[in-house]
């Protein structure tokens, strides 16, 4: 049978009743949580056995997710109610909340149990709130028990309504079918907020495009590459999809090119559905220390060498048995940790159990040897997700078929994917990114920002003549307009001149800001962030200040274009480029309106 998934007419009042419910029950609760918590502590301090501060962290745990939900977030910000059938034909009634927290709730409510479940796909029922059309659903043991049902097997979906719960501290104010104001509402809040330092306040919200991926589950194509312009939720849908389709209990890696861009994303793992034991983000270098860490002490973490078209080919061939001897023979290039951990991989090195899911993202950042190694350690029956803008390709152009194939023989079709629809990019940012888009590849399908995007969004170029700090007060002054507390980012040239670099930091030291530089420690924390580009691969910024973009930063080249547009598209709010008065500007922010004075800037 076909899904319906009916509009109905408000439900808040009834809802309120089973919010009331669920907090005079949280109430209750808490206290026993927090006895439980104390006593359970008190017998690990005493008895100083692991099992014993087992039981206390899990206690813990339990009350911190309680008390976070009825203190710091809305308990729950979904309700399904579905009929499914069963194989023998017997009909299931649910009526089920859907929480933000990775694990679920039950509480009781007149004339029986509300099951809460979590936002990640560790239910499969929690796919109903992705794609209320869903048809069908596999249904495990321990959720079929949450049903009061046995067995194991599949349900069919009869009929649902999946509606948006919209709170104002603990009152309902309205409820409303999925993907309709609610959800609207709900978007448009999160991106007038300033940009985070994760991914967490956007991971668990998805759009009817989004969903339309996610309902992508051929078992017999079991990669999916996954294209998408900046600010489309490529990382979010790539988490999901394999949150849905991947076996929720073996091993998988979650694969990035840097260090800061892994702190982005890994307190969002929950919300994005991968809060399996034991899954992680990783770097190339990070998966290099896990299965040969001797072969550390030969890295060169940013070589300037480009890597050659045939170095994979070349690792494949020879040097295993004496990495030193072949690594000596071989440009600087081949002391990357993802070349390493090829050489490693292919002289045998493993992870205790392959990875049944590997997820990549910005894909066309990350090196072909560790596509290449990747390939080799995940299991022979993995799902993969590559997720990637090739429009942010640093040097070579990147190309899909190239990437699929480092992968390996085996793997199936690939099956490919594109999201159209950008939410963080505010009109102005995303006409400027759009406008590169077609200069640097015509051919690309285009994108399209939310028409009721809560931010007009600014870009300009900049000719200056003043002295660094000068013109660093102002653009402090236009950013803080732009957003009071929000974060920022100064782009400085990957390669720029320590004098230059050094000029740029007494400028700061002479307003008293310390920026983060991402250096040593490439956590970001917020504030204002010194730093070259490839520091700031997919992480996004209320305001961006391109230092330089001169013709010399930025010339007349198809990989300047790239990095102007990766640059530009880390802004959710202002993005401003600095020309000097005097040098060639870079023909790639030529056609950015001019910025005539800093004091008429900034606001939105």
């Amino acid at each position: 049978m076909s899904v319906e998934n009916r509009a109905t007419d408000s439900t808040a009042p009834e809802e309120q009743a089973v919010a009331d419910a669920f907090f005079a029950w949280a109430a209750a609760e808490l206290a026993r949580r927090r006895q439980a918590s104390q006593e359970s502590l008190a017998r690990a301090r005493a008895g100083r056995d692991e099992a014993r501060w087992q039981v206390a962290e899990r206690a813990e745990a339990r009350l911190q997710q309680l008390t976070a939900m009825t203190t710091t977030h809305p308990p729950y910000f979904a309700r399904i109610r579905c009929r499914l059938a069963e194989e023998s034909g017997e009909v299931v009634p649910l009526d089920v909340r859907v929480s933000n927290f990775p694990r679920s709730e039950s509480f009781p409510v007149p004339p029986g149990p509300r099951e809460m479940l979590d936002v990640s796909h560790l239910t499969a029922l929690a796919d109903l709130v992705r794609h209320p059309r869903q048809p069908t659903l596999t249904v495990s043991l321990t959720e079929r028990q949450l049903l009061q049902a046995a067995g194991t097997g599949r349900l069919e979906v009869l009929d649902a309504v999946v509606e948006d719960v919209e709170w104002d501290g603990s009152r309902i104010r309205r409820t409303a079918p999925r993907f309709g104001a609610v959800f609207e509402d709900r978007v448009r809040r999160r991106l007038q907020g300033t940009a985070s330092t994760s991914l967490e306040a956007m991971a668990d919200v998805l759009d009817p495009e989004q969903s339309r991926i996610l309902a992508q589950r051929d078992p017999r194509r079991r990669v999916m590459l996954l294209d998408g312009p900046a600010g489309t939720g490529k990382t979010v849908v790539a988490a999901h999809r394999i949150a849905v389709a991947a076996p929720a209990d073996r091993p998988g890696l979650f694969v990035v090119p840097s260090a800061t861009l892994a702190a982005y994303l890994t307190p969002a793992l929950p919300r994005l559905g991968l809060a399996q034991a034991g899954t992680r983000v990783v770097t190339p270098e990070d998966l290099l220390a896990l299965v040969a860490p001797a072969f550390l002490r030969w890295r060169i973490p940013d070589p300037q060498s480009a890597w050659p078209p045939d170095g994979v080919a070349r690792i494949r061939s020879a040097g295993q048995k004496d990495p030193a001897r072949f690594l000596a023979a071989q440009p600087d290039a081949f002391r990357h940790p993802a070349a390493l951990l090829l050489l490693a991989v292919r002289g045998g090195a493993r992870l205790p159990v392959p990875p049944a899911w590997v997820i990549v993202d910005e894909v066309q950042a990350m090196p072909a040897p560790a596509l290449a190694a990747l390939g080799d350690l995940a299991a022979s029956d993995a799902w993969w997700v590559l997720a990637g803008d090739p429009l942010q390709a640093d040097r070579d152009p990147f190309v899909w078929a190239d990437a699929a194939k480092l992968l390996g023989p085996g793997r199936g079709a690939p099956q490919r994917m594109s999201l159209r629809q950008a939410y963080r990019l505010p009109p102005a940012i995303h006409g400027a990114a759009a406008a590169l888009r077609q200069r640097l590849a015509p051919d690309a399908p285009a994108s399209t920002s939310v028409r009721w995007h809560p931010v007009p969004g600014a870009v300009r170029r900049w000719p200056v003549s003043s002295p660094p700090a000068a013109v660093l007060a102002d653009w402090l002054a236009m950013a803080r307009r732009a957003s009071p507390s929000g974060t920022m980012a100064v782009i400085v040239p990957d390669q720029m001149p320590s004098p230059d670099l050094a000029s740029l930091g007494r400028a700061f030291d002479a307003l008293g800001v310390v920026p983060e530089r991402l250096t040593d420690d490439p956590v970001y924390r917020g504030g204002v962030v010194l730093a070259p580009l490839a520091r700031l691969r997919g992480l996004e910024f209320d305001a961006v200040l391109i230092w330089d973009a001169s013709g010399r930063a930025y010339p007349d080249t198809p990989e300047a274009g790239r990095r102007m547009y990766t640059a530009l598209t880390r802004a959710r709010r202002l993005a401003v480029a600095l020309v000097s008065a005097t040098d060639p500007m870079s023909p790639w922010v030529a056609d950015w309106p001019v910025l005539e004075s800093a004091a008429t800037l900034g606001t939105s």
